[in-house]
């Protein structure tokens, strides 16, 4: 939403950030849900967004709803589809990416984790 071009370039091809550029990055969820929580009929949509980089076993960000439970199935989604983007921004293949996301259960839905996945292959 605000966040300089110059900073998302730096996320794109996975460089070091700034203490400043990753504290803007985290209040990316958070930004989106105080907009779009002032909507009317998208506060579902603004819940999925501010709990987006929830990990599954209840911590990470937001701080609040460590019950895995009541994370927005939005949210965990939105976890698992972004996760090969994030890690190949970091220098991971596509393929290395998955099976490393395969392998952390403490951040991602198991349950709905290969669905999700298969959606993603061409």
């Amino acid at each position: 939403m605000a966040i300089p071009l110059s900073v998302v370039q730096k996320v794109h091809v996975g460089m070091a950030l700034t203490e400043r550029e990753k504290d803007m990055m985290i209040l990316i969820p958070e930004t989106g849900f105080n907009v779009l929580s002032k909507i009317p009929r998208l506060e579902p949509v603004a819940k999925i967004m501010h709990y987006q980089n929830k990990n599954f076993d209840g911590s990470g960000f937001p701080k609040e709803l460590a019950d895995t439970t009541r994370i927005p199935m939005g949210s965990r989604l939105l976890k698992i589809l972004s996760g090969p983007v994030d890690l190949k921004s970091k220098g991971e293949g596509r393929r290395r990416a998955i099976e490393l996301m395969r392998q952390n259960r403490r951040s991602y839905d198991m349950a709905i984790f290969e669905p999700a996945m298969s959606a993603l292959r061409p």
